[in-house]
């Protein structure tokens, strides 16, 4: 009976800690989302919550949220596998054909900086270097022990130096069309999100026990990329179910900062803008490129190639005049191509994770 009381109490604190913890990273997502920053969720939630680890606030996100957010994810990232996607690869084959490498020279280039020049250790240098995706980044990342502080302050730092330098070397005085950006997809119903979680639930589980790379994310996303691109059952989760889910991550990932201190974070951010500048670099060079041997234009290749969020370039896209169908088709290209990519690539490059 004693230790029935005793277990009762620290769940009992844990839940408190946890609901402080989620109030803070909801509180900073809001305030980031009314700023209009990227990916407001996940990284105003991992600021606050890192702000208030620091501040000595007791933060906790416990381990059943973790996982409940990874299969959520899963499922919700299917969206981007869609019919219309694929249709349009017949369009700029060559332009969607340098993907690929596009991003393994990105990708190589930041790592080898990283682990190289400044010596991070081989994950957390893999896992910084990988051009956006966040999410699925703090998946792999975690399931790979790496040291995700470390790894999203590289991450959401790129993000905000794309959003705001981009803008003015593609020329900001171009009309702005921000309005076109509106979803004209519906959402799934609640009977279509119930066929969902019949279905992807029991994958999820069953890929996280044979042993797939980040088989909670991973069996939920293959299967309801299946469903989405054969029209089967539609995949578009509703904010009030997305919008949780990144900001479990963005607390999960703050309440992490608890044991870094400032003059760390400092230093990171210092190597974050030499990887940026690597990684762009890449990017700008090949857009030079193909757009001098092409008639597309420079500004959309580089939206195109850049390491951001597919809704953060395809708003530049409307923002800058561009051609928004263009950057869209190959920021989605290429976001699938990584989640089918990444999980079985940490595998082949930092090798299996070890068993606890």
């Amino acid at each position: 009976m004693h230790f029935m009381t005793l277990n009762w109490n620290l769940q009992g604190g844990a839940a408190v800690r946890t609901l402080v913890t989620l109030l803070i990273a909801a509180s900073g997502g809001a305030f980031f989302d009314r700023l209009g920053l990227p990916a407001p969720y996940l990284s105003g939630g991992m600021i606050a919550v890192a702000a208030a680890a620091f501040a000595g606030v007791p933060v906790q996100f416990p381990e059943v949220l973790k996982k409940l957010a990874m299969i959520v994810l899963g499922i919700s990232m299917g969206s981007g596998v869609t019919p219309e996607a694929f249709d349009r690869i017949g369009a700029w084959p060559i332009t969607i054909a340098l993907i690929a490498p596009v991003m393994i020279v990105m990708t190589t280039s930041a790592y080898g900086f990283l682990h190289g020049v400044c010596r991070w250790r081989r994950s957390d240098a893999f896992f910084s270097a990988i051009p956006g995706t966040l999410g699925l980044v703090a998946v792999l990342a975690e399931e790979k022990n790496a040291d995700l502080p470390r790894i999203m302050t590289v991450q959401v730092f790129r993000l905000f130096v794309l959003l705001a330098f981009l803008p003015t070397l593609l020329v900001a005085t171009s009309p702005e069309h921000a309005a076109g950006l509106a979803s004209e997809i519906p959402y799934s119903t609640p009977l279509q999100m119930l066929a969902l979680i019949v279905v992807c639930v029991p994958a999820s589980l069953l890929a996280h026990k044979v042993g797939v790379p980040a088989g909670l994310l991973t069996g939920g996303f293959i299967v309801s990329s299946v469903l989405n691109v054969t029209s089967t059952v539609p995949v578009h989760l509703p904010a009030v179910v997305e919008v949780p889910v990144f900001m479990f991550f963005g607390a999960m990932i703050g309440a992490r900062f608890g044991a870094t201190s400032f003059r760390q974070i400092v230093s990171w951010l210092r190597m974050s803008l030499g990887s940026f500048m690597i990684v762009f670099a890449v990017c700008v060079a090949i857009s030079a490129l193909v757009s001098a041997v092409s008639n597309i234009s420079f500004g959309q290749l580089v939206l195109a190639y850049s390491p951001g969020g597919l809704e953060v370039m395809t708003l530049l896209a409307f923002q800058l005049d561009l051609d928004p169908a263009f950057v869209a088709t190959h920021q989605i290209l290429r976001y699938v191509g990584m989640l089918f990519v990444l999980p079985f690539a940490s595998r082949l490059v930092l090798g299996p994770t070890p068993k606890v």
